[in-house]
């Protein structure tokens, strides 16, 4: 790509994010992502995709090729997106709008799968979880139609789905994750119910077969350890978690905390990275409690690997890499909520094994949660990727995985997540590497220890060059699989 162009798409990179964190955070009520496509679609042009890919066939070194390669991999995503871009901001549109009412007050759409996750009154979590599940449903037709446009953005280019085009572009099989997915289902599936059923039956009194996600979600919440995970003190924590590694928090400019409760807000925190290595947000609701202390060290992790960037990193590295690549090291931070040590020392929780107990379930069900919509999204789509199965079957499907029931009306919804769903799996299994890494070179304790904080930067320093697996290889260690998520996940469920 000629280095005008490649301005040209960082520009674009650093617009798309900033645009969608305004919009996240709530700071903007209305979505422009039109317009910035707009302003860039020559970018997205399958001739200058193809350009890319024979720049990346004549080029002399490696790394030249690599970098052309992630580019025209990162162009053609963007073609998809730019496709759909309209219908996208419809449904956008819609959901930012809807409400509920709750407590004589209406209440954002967007908000109530945190606020499920934290009421207590059986019956205003049903229809609260009803009211969500009806404002994705009510954007099914769009839904539909922008997975059709998707699957025919893709065979533009050459391949015969969206899934088909990452598996050419990324080298990601989908089919094969899939596959795996399905298995760590299978085999873990009597470890689960033995730790699961306890668990929701205990908080909610309702038995399992009678739970709906609404149940499971305010079970694994943790309201009972609110205490512990103070909204004032999550800021604390994060500053306490990288000043074990050699990090001064308090002294990167690049991160900005951006923790404050907003109308139209996404409920999660999350990272925005609007100008690697320079400028990164993190941004959410000031709340407290477990689910918000693992969402800051999640983005926290992401955080730190786009700041360690180093600032002379070709653009293809910083903006078009694996994306599973950041979510490796949110992983990573996101895990010390399991470790039973590092809750009681890094966190000062008094009750650090039942703590762990709800932590380590809460990160089961997320990773089932993820395998089973990978699973079904696969499954249920045609070989040109357009929907091909019913919404009962999606129901099934997440009631097989999660003994939890999942109204089939969000089947489309879930299809549309199928790409993102896959990133995740692939960066829990790389964690799982790296975290044995870490714990076998640095101890037990290997969050207080600058050095592997010294290794990480070194990580961190590369941007996405490397994939999630290509990281753990770079440390001399294995290419993980999902064999190894999976074998991860039975140790959690029986310790």
């Amino acid at each position: 790509m000629p280095t005008d162009t490649t301005a040209e798409f960082s520009a674009f990179c650093a617009a798309i994010a900033r645009e969608r964190y305004l919009n996240r955070s709530g700071r903007k009520s209305a979505s422009e992502l039109r317009v910035v496509f707009d302003r860039f679609g020559d970018l997205f042009r399958p001739d200058e995709i193809a350009t890319l890919d024979k720049t990346a066939a004549e080029a002399f070194y490696e790394r030249d090729r690599m970098a052309n390669r992630m580019l025209a991999a990162a162009t053609s995503e963007w073609f998809v997106e730019a496709r759909v871009c309209e219908l996208s901001h419809e449904i956008a549109t819609h959901e930012l709008r809807a409400t509920a009412a709750l407590d004589g007050a209406e209440v954002d759409v967007r908000s109530l799968p945190g606020r499920i996750a934290r009421e207590e009154r059986a019956d205003v979590r049903a229809r609260l979880f009803a009211r969500w599940a009806d404002a994705l449903a009510e954007t099914n037709d769009l839904r539909a139609e922008a997975l059709e446009k998707r699957s025919e953005s893709a065979r533009i280019l050459g391949a015969r789905s969206e899934l088909d085009l990452i598996r050419t572009r990324r080298g990601v099989n989908y089919s094969e994750l899939a596959r795996r997915g399905a298995s760590l289902l299978a085999s873990t599936e009597r470890e689960y119910l033995e730790a699961f059923e306890p668990a929701v039956t205990s908080c909610t009194g309702v038995r399992l077969n009678a739970a709906t996600m609404a149940d499971a979600w305010f079970a694994l919440g943790g309201i009972e350890f609110d205490r512990a995970f103070l909204a004032a003190r999550c800021p604390v924590v994060y500053r306490d978690v990288l000043a074990g590694l050699g990090i001064r928090s308090g002294a990167q400019r690049a991160i900005t905390l951006d923790l404050a409760t907003r109308p139209g807000q996404s409920p999660d925190v999350f990272c925005a990275a609007l100008d690697v290595p320079r400028e990164i947000v993190i941004s959410g609701p000031a709340g407290g409690g477990v689910a918000a202390c693992s969402g800051l060290l999640r983005a926290a992790g992401e955080a730190q690997q786009h700041a360690f960037t180093a600032p002379d990193v070709r653009v293809a590295f910083a903006r078009a890499g694996d994306g599973a690549t950041p979510m490796l090291f949110g992983h990573l931070l996101a895990r010390l909520l399991v470790d039973e040590i590092a809750l009681a020392e890094l966190f000062a929780v008094p009750n650090a094994r039942a703590v762990r107990a709800l932590t380590r379930l809460r990160s089961v069900f997320e990773t089932r949660c993820e395998a089973a919509l990978l699973a079904y999204a696969v499954d249920a789509t045609d070989r040109e990727g357009i929907p091909a199965a019913s919404a009962e079957g999606f129901e099934e499907t997440m009631r097989s995985a999660l003994h939890g029931r999942v109204p089939g009306r969000l089947h489309l919804h879930a299809i549309a997540r199928a790409a993102e769903a896959g990133k995740s799996p692939r960066a829990r299994a790389a964690e799982v590497v790296l975290r044995e890494h870490l714990r076998v070179r640095f101890g037990r304790r290997w969050w207080q220890r600058r050095a592997a904080g010294d290794l990480l930067k070194e990580l961190w320093a590369t941007g996405s060059e490397y994939s999630a697996e290509q990281v753990t290889v770079e440390c001399g260690l294995e290419q993980p699989s999902l064999d190894v998520l999976e074998t991860d996940v039975r140790e959690e469920l029986l310790a």
